[in-house]
Formats: C-alpha cells, sequence, structure tokens
C-alpha cells in the first residue's frame, strides 16, 4: 500500500457545465427529501417533445437501489437564481455528483435561453456554464456559475486550500482513455482511498483500479454497453461494494439505462462479478445522464418504509461531515451511504 499522503490526494472530477435556460417557475414545493440508500440520475428531456441540441430541461430522478422512481426533481430557477438545461442530444453532459462535504448533489449545466444555437461548441465567456446544487431536502440552488474546464486528476496534496497547486494524472492510469464517472472507495485494512472504479465511455466499460504502492493498477473490466457508459456511483455494505452506472442515448428519442453490479472482492482483486443488472430505462423523448447517491449528512433524510410497513422515520447525519460506520450516530449496521461515509467517495466527471 502507499503513503498516507499518497492515499489521501484528492481525486476530483469538475467539469464545465452544460445547458441552457427554462423559462419556469421556481423550485418545487412538492419536493421531498432524499431517502438514504437511493441513487438519483440526472435526465434531460419533458418526455413531451423531442430532444434537441439546442436546449432541453434538464430533472434528477430519484431510484430506489431496485430501480423504482421514488420522484423528480426539475432544475427549475428561483427568481434569485440561473435556469439550468443541457443540451438533449450530447451524452457527455449532465454529469452528476456529490459535494465535498455530502451535503449537494452537484448539476452543471448551461445559463442561457432556449433554443442556443451551437449550445455545445459555445465559450464559457459567452454562455456561463451553471454550478446547480440540490441540497436533502430538495432545494435547487443555481445561482454559481464558472468559465473554465478541467478533467480527472489529483491536486496538490492532502486537502488543496491555496492557489498554485500541481495538477497531475494519477499514476498508472491511462493517457488516452475517456474517463467520466468515477467511484472511489477504502476496502483494505488502512485508512484512506485505495480502491477506484473508473466509467469509459469509448469502450463502455467499468475498470476497477487499486492502489498499490504509489500507482493504480488496473484489474479486470465490466462491460456495461458497447459505449457511452458515464455515470457511476456506489454504496458500500460490509464487504459488498455496489456500483450504478448510467448510459443515456443521444438521438431526438433519447433512451438510457440504470445499471447495477455487486463486487465484494475487495481490495487489489478482480471484481467478483463482471455482469451488470438493468434496473431503469428512460422514457420515450427523455434521457439518462449522470448519477449520484441520495442525501446523508446536516439535514434529514427520509428512511425507507421497513417491509412489515411500519411508518418511516426521519433521521439525521448530525455531523455536517462524514460519518463513519461505528460513528454512535447511527444504531449498530446503520450508516449513510457509502460515498459519503468515510469508507467511500463518489464523484462523476463532465466534460466540454
Amino acid at each position: 500500500m502507499g503513503t498516507s499522503s499518497n492515499k489521501t490526494r484528492r481525486i476530483i472530477a469538475v467539469g464545465a457545465a452544460l445547458a441552457a435556460t427554462l423559462g419556469l417557475s421556481p423550485s418545487p414545493a412538492s419536493a421531498v427529501s432524499f431517502t438514504t440508500g437511493d441513487v438519483v440520475v440526472c435526465r434531460v428531456g419533458s418526455g413531451t417533445g423531442s430532444l434537441v441540441n439546442t436546449g432541453s430541461p434538464v430533472f434528477l430522478d430519484e431510484y430506489t437501489p431496485g430501480g423504482v422512481l421514488v420522484q423528480s426533481i426539475p432544475m427549475t430557477p428561483s427568481r434569485a437564481n440561473a435556469a439550468l438545461i443541457a443540451s438533449g442530444t450530447a451524452t457527455s453532459e449532465c454529469m452528476i455528483t456529490r459535494s465535498t462535504d455530502g451535503r449537494f448533489v452537484i448539476v452543471t449545466g448551461y445559463g442561457t435561453t432556449m433554443p442556443t444555437t451551437g449550445l455545445s461548441g459555445s465559450a464559457s465567456t459567452a454562455v456561463p456554464r451553471i454550478i446547480g446544487r440540490v441540497d436533502a431536502n430538495g432545494v435547487v440552488d443555481t445561482s454559481t456559475a464558472s468559465s473554465g474546464t478541467t478533467r480527472v486528476a489529483t491536486v496538490g496534496s492532502g486537502l488543496p486550500t491555496t492557489a498554485g497547486q500541481a495538477i497531475s494524472n494519477l499514476p498508472g492510469t491511462p493517457t488516452t482513455a475517456s474517463p467520466y464517472g468515477i467511484f472511489a472507495a477504502d476496502l483494505d485494512a488502512t485508512p484512506g482511498i485505495d480502491t477506484m472504479y473508473v466509467a469509459d465511455d469509448t469502450s463502455g466499460t467499468i475498470t476497477k483500479y487499486s492502489l498499490v504502492g504509489s500507482n493504480w493498477v488496473g484489474s479486470a473490466t465490466t462491460t456495461i454497453a458497447a459505449a457511452g457508459v458515464r455515470g457511476l456511483t456506489g454504496t458500500v455494505s460490509g464487504s459488498t461494494l455496489t456500483l450504478f452506472a448510467s448510459t443515456g442515448g443521444s438521438t431526438a428519442t433519447g433512451g438510457g439505462t440504470l445499471w447495477s453490479i455487486a463486487d465484494s472482492a475487495g481490495y487489489n482483486a478482480a471484481p467478483s462479478s463482471t455482469v451488470p443488472t438493468s434496473i431503469a430505462t428512460a422514457a420515450a423523448n427523455s434521457a439518462f445522464r449522470g448519477v449520484a447517491g441520495t442525501e446523508c449528512n446536516g439535514a434529514a433524510a427520509r428512511s425507507r418504509v421497513p417491509a412489515s410497513g411500519s411508518t418511516p422515520t426521519r433521521r439525521h447525519c448530525r455531523n455536517r461531515r462524514p460519518v463513519a460506520q461505528s460513528s454512535p450516530q447511527h444504531a449498530p449496521g446503520h450508516r449513510c451511504v457509502a460515498p459519503w461515509s468515510s469508507h467511500a467517495r463518489g464523484s462523476a466527471l463532465l466534460r466540454q
């Protein structure tokens, strides 16, 4: 295993965003808090018209791990916010991730009006890139804009808090691949990130990497589709890591699938399974894009109704920082979903 500094180097995946304006009203009052353990898929298109490259509306769809739709949250603005939309036919857009502190789902998009010709090829100086965030209660904030692009990289060492940090490729990872979604976790007995899963849209695969010494070593890959797998997140429960991946259509009628696959092999071992399961598909005239897990932190999070049908309860991850499984803030065996526990982080890359 590598040193503590090597293992804690921050893997980031930030992207310049994509989308255009919805002249709709504020964030929906009907949105409810996310349910702990669910997954969220970024969807473009309302389903009532063809997808277009001049801009389509964006929604966050919450699904149970079994693929049952829980709710849809439109990325519509309030008066204090900008609209967030995406190109309906660009499969590289609408990637989503979790904020570093686990408090928000982060969504990227374009800050302009629909229709906008040449949306995907526009310069960020002409069409602002919006960085939207959605909290545990489904409240949308799209008041932040950006004008630049960064791909997957390590930034400095530890937690970079000052300017001028060195950015470099992860040692051992290929420089010719086309990575998008990333899910990283701690699967061995040494604290720190040591396992990483990377979605590649060119080969349509997810590759598992392990940090051996100071290099990331790739093992077997999981083929999700002939091409196009981009969104990726996951959860850790005991010795089993479950990945959720998304693929999406690029035509006017949209398309896309939400997949799941379990890996119980652990650190520095080939995945125990390379056969994904389809758990949900996008409706006509809409398309799936990025995927992330649901909220579990300082805000309230709903628990799933038990099989007995008893009333669900609200619970809190009371500390704003990630909570480990052994924390006294949770009952034994009950923890936050892995991307925001101390055991793992999830991220997705949005390319411009």
